[in-house]
This record gives C-alpha cells, structure tokens and sequence, in this order.
C-alpha cells in the first residue's frame, strides 16, 4: 500500500464526515452558558501549577517524538551500507543485501528509501508498521492501567508533583541505557543485527511503558491543577502544548 493512497483514504474518509458534522451536530454546541472564552482568557497565565505542567509536557513527548516520528521509522527500514551504489545486480536482486533493491538503471545494489540512509535493520514495511502501532496500543493501555497496577499499589494515589518528579526521572534511565550503547558498545560499528534489535526492542518498550505511566499522572494531575470555572480552558491550554 502506497503512503499516497493511504493519505488519500484518509481524506477521502474525513469528507465523508463532514456533511454529518455540519448538518447534524446543534449549532449550540461548545457555546457557554454564561460567557464564552475569548483568546486572552485562554492565554491568562495565572495558574503557574498549569503553566508548568504545560511545559513539563511539552518536554516529555518531545523526549518521545524527537525520535519515534520519524527517525525509528526511517532506522528500521534502511538497509545495511554494504554494497550500496557498487554491488553489480544487473536483473538478479538477490545479490543486495536484506533491504536493498536493485536499481534497474544502474544496475547497481541501492536504497529503496530515498533520502532514507543505510546502516539500519532492513525490516519489511508490514513489520515496522506493526511494531510502531505495538507501540501506541502498549503506550495506551499501560497509560489506563497506570492507578491500578503502579501507583495504586506503591501509594503513589492520588498522585502529586513529587510523583512526577520521580517516575520523570525514571523516564529518563532507557534512554540512557541506549546513549551508553551506542557510545560504548561496537555492535552498531560491526553491524550485529541480532544485537540492534534486541538492544532497540528492550530500550523502546521499556521507554514505552514508563512513558505511559509519566504520561496517565499528567492527566490526573492537569486536571488536579485545572481552574475550577475554567476547566475546559485549561485542560485545552495544557494539551495544546
């Protein structure tokens, strides 16, 4: 499946919505009661617990999306440096090495992925989509089950500030583990498969796991610092960073 048809479908998808969500929805809808928000009151910075919450946030999946969304994809997919742009194929593809595809001008081992680099694991498409997906779904479900198998049981319920102090730190300690690999150990400069993926596979599932958690006491807690008139408002400003 093409990247371009996928797109397509979406949108395609999102048009079909459109006419319901203009036609049935009340036009009342969202309108307050009393008064409306307006831009300032949106941008009131009066709430410095929400205020600094909201830049917590914008750190923590930074620390998530700096490499999920489009590094890891792009790691995954490329093939090993080996014999790209000088392996002779002619029509026999099965010379190149695992990712790799022979160029039918050239005629020479390349890089399916343009722009994409060499040096990664060369996972079929199906296989990286999936693992990304594996991913959110673990993401989410850690994040409903954070009260009940985490802070629950470590009397971390309700949680505070000093809760996210210290499961933040924790956060932390995966992507340590992967900066100490990678600078001391040799197996990415001798292209040990086995070893990368394993390495990744622990490294991003750990990182995973105690994101969610990380990320289910953000919910509790921006709701916690939430101006009680305003809820809507302020829950708003947090997520919009």
């Amino acid at each position: 499946v093409s990247y371009n048809l996928a797109l397509a479908v979406m949108m395609i998808l999102i048009l079909l919505a459109l006419p319901w969500a203009v036609l049935g929805l009340n036009k009342d809808l969202g309108t307050a009661k009393s008064k409306n928000a307006t831009l300032s009151d949106i941008f009131k910075m009066d709430n410095p617990n929400l205020n600094l919450l909201s830049l917590a946030r914008l750190f923590l999946f930074a620390s998530r999306d700096f490499w999920f969304e489009v590094p890891l994809p792009f790691f995954l997919r490329s093939p090993s440096c080996e014999g790209l742009g000088t392996t002779f194929c002619g029509d026999d593809g099965s010379v190149c090495t695992d990712g790799a595809v022979c160029d039918p001008i050239a005629q020479v081992c390349g890089n399916p992925n343009t722009g994409g680099g060499c040096g990664g694991l060369a996972m079929d498409r199906v296989i990286v989509g999936a693992f990304l997906g594996g991913y959110i779904i673990l993401y989410g479900q850690v994040q409903s089950w954070t009260p009940q198998l985490v802070t629950g049981p470590l009397d971390q319920t309700p949680p505070n500030k000093l809760t996210e102090v210290f499961w933040g730190v924790i956060n932390c300690a995966p992507t340590l583990v992967g900066f100490c690999v990678l600078q001391y150990s040799d197996m990415f400069d001798n292209y040990d498969k086995d070893a990368m993926t394993v390495m990744l596979v622990v490294v991003i599932i750990t990182f995973a796991v105690i994101f969610a958690i990380n990320s289910s006491i953000h919910s509790f807690l921006v709701v916690n610092y939430a101006s009680k008139d305003k809820v809507a408002v302020s829950v708003g400003f947090y997520y919009m960073s």
